[in-house]
């Protein structure tokens, strides 16, 4: 009878620093050959192999399994052993694949940050920066300490930032089905009314995960939102329905509030005298799927993000004045909140900037804790 192959596994509780809150990730290590066996296989040495060591099949199989809303597999590259010239270790790497109990994405925000911060503090012993290489491309990760200065308790191994790839996109094609779809929501969010909702964009961070952004009112708005089965109309512009992966594309509806919008000077030697301006949102998020609602969206906050830094955002309530807060900004600053209403409060963060002519999305930067909660030993 073959042996049963056995893969650690770690539950984190991301986008938080306190255990039981925040949006829960599964990360699995697969390690590149058979030598590691239980949690101490977490630190086993890293073969070089091109070949993910594990079937999408039992991936797959495996993150039905924990039916959390998504699992991470980890996987060294091979190169975490090598040394630069001067002899100083190089940055650690990992190749990763994301799956939905039932589907496999190109890429989403929490199970990077959190298997980044798991990553970097835990399997690569503290290292300040790693990469991961996903289907929608390379990701350059960084890692510092949590601290808790403003907080009662503080259990978070770390905070990750990570450089994701971006394709950023609005959807044309969806203007002209506002209306059907303000009735489709009207319909399934029985709370709201129209005058609740100030606008609807279809969005896309990267091709094959979009989202039907929807800025509401108020926060007394974000509470109607209810989670009946159904969904708005989507109509995705032509060439954006493919993921990469199971051949369809992830959609859902991602409910925002802007609660504030400043404008502050930056020093940033490589932003130029006309755009040192940088634009500071705070906002309140709700993402539902169907009757599913997240606790937190790394993916949504990498899609509103480049939105806000590109579009016109309401008068800012701070320095800066209406006129010049509308515009846009070299830099753009997100703080999200999202997860209060269901009990599980997150907190996101997403820096977006701008290349030099303020025409187009240069970098974004999802930013966010994550709290270990359990481990063990997968068998398959």
């Amino acid at each position: 009878m073959p042996s049963r192959r056995r893969l650690p596994f770690v539950t984190l509780d991301v986008f938080t620093h306190t255990r039981f809150t925040g949006n829960p990730l599964a990360v699995v290590y697969v390690p590149p050959s058979d030598g590691g066996d239980g949690p101490s296989g977490f630190a086993g040495s890293a073969a070089d192999t091109d070949a993910f060591p594990l079937d999408r099949a039992t991936m797959q199989t495996i993150a039905k399994e924990f039916n959390l809303s998504e699992t991470i597999f980890l996987v060294s590259d091979g190169a975490n052993d090598a040394r630069d010239e001067d002899g100083s270790p190089k940055s650690p790497q990992w190749r990763v694949r994301i799956f939905l109990p039932h589907s496999e994405l190109p890429f989403a925000g929490h199970p990077v940050i959190g298997s980044a911060v798991f990553a970097l503090s835990t399997l690569a012993h503290g290292a300040p920066r790693g990469r991961f290489l996903a289907k929608a491309g390379p990701v350059e990760l960084s890692l510092k300490a949590s601290k808790a200065d403003d907080r009662e308790s503080d259990d978070a191994l770390g905070i990750a930032s990570a450089v994701v790839p971006h394709n950023f996109h609005i959807h044309t094609q969806q203007q002209a089905h506002r209306s059907s779809a303000l009735a489709d929501l009207l319909a399934t969010h029985a709370g709201l009314v129209a005058a609740d909702v100030v606008s609807l964009d279809l969005i896309s961070p990267v091709r094959g995960v979009n989202f039907l952004a929807v800025r509401l009112a108020d926060v007394d708005a974000l509470g109607k939102v209810s989670d009946r089965k159904g969904r708005p109309s989507i109509v995705l512009d032509e060439g954006w329905t493919d993921d990469g992966g199971d051949g369809g594309s992830f959609c859902s509806t991602y409910f925002y509030v802007v609660e504030s919008c400043s404008l502050t000077r930056t020093n940033a030697e490589d932003a130029s005298t006309e755009a040192a301006v940088e634009r500071r949102v705070r906002l309140r998020a709700r993402m539902m799927e169907g009757t599913f609602e997240d606790p937190a969206t790394g993916a949504a906050a990498c899609a509103i993000g480049p939105f806000l830094a590109v579009t016109q955002l309401p008068p800012s309530t701070e320095a800066g004045g209406a006129d010049k807060s509308a515009a846009p900004c070299w830099a753009t600053g997100v703080d999200i909140v999202q997860g209060v209403e269901m009990g599980r409060r997150s907190e996101l963060r997403v820096d977006v900037r701008l290349t030099p002519g303020l025409d187009a999305i240069d970098t974004v930067v999802l930013s966010g804790a994550a709290v270990k909660v359990m481990e063990g030993v997968i068998e398959c």
